[in-house]
């Protein structure tokens, strides 16, 4: 299967909680708004270094993962 894929699915869970559906659904939102603001933001330059967002969304996503944990 897809890394993107597993990756995804391994967040929400870990975010929702294992067994809870309502957990399961609040995560995948929050994770999919967490996506599509790093797609939105597209590359910006930060003192001189072009960073894109949108290559950053699996990091983005373990960073959200960290902060709830």
């Amino acid at each position: 299967m897809d890394l993107a894929i597993i990756a995804e699915a391994f967040v929400v869970t870990v975010v929702g909680g294992l067994g809870s559906l309502p957990g399961a659904f609040l995560a995948a939102v929050l994770i999919g708004v967490t996506k599509a603001l790093c797609i939105a933001l597209g590359t910006v330059e930060i003192a001189g270094i072009a960073v894109a967002f949108p290559k950053l969304t699996l990091v983005a996503e373990f960073i959200v993962m960290a902060a709830v944990l």
